[in-house]
């Protein structure tokens, strides 16, 4: 796993909007983000776009200073993973991580018992 860490506040709020269905339903109705990849995105070199999010979460990281806890943002190279840590600054000690390494560690471990199972030989 690669660990890029730096402080950032832990709390946000984010106004979400409702939809005229929303009042009716019970529900507020979010559109789902629509960023469709750039030419240059999709003919892209690995090597470069993984420099490329290694400088997003560092400058990610930098954006978000806080006091008592900070975010880690990770990236686990095995399962092109995302994981965030939340941290105590006074303490060290990991408060919530997202997702828990439980589930990163079984992840892994599906992926390769599903290797074993469909990789063709010879």
């Amino acid at each position: 796993m690669v660990a890029i860490t730096q402080t950032t506040p832990a709390t946000a709020a984010v106004a979400v909007p409702a939809s005229p269905d929303a009042a009716s339903s019970g529900r507020a109705s979010v559109p789902p983000p629509s960023i469709p990849p750039t030419p240059a995105e999709k003919q892209a070199d690995p090597q470069v776009t993984e420099q490329r999010l290694a400088e997003a979460v560092r400058a990610g990281n930098a954006a978000l200073a806080g006091k008592n806890e900070h975010l880690s943002f990770g990236y686990e190279k095995r399962l092109n993973l995302l994981y965030v840590q939340i941290r105590d600054n006074r303490t060290g000690e990991v408060i919530r991580e997202i997702p828990s390494k439980d589930f990163i560690r079984h992840a892994l471990a599906m992926k390769e018992s599903i290797g074993l199972i469909l990789d063709k030989k010879g």
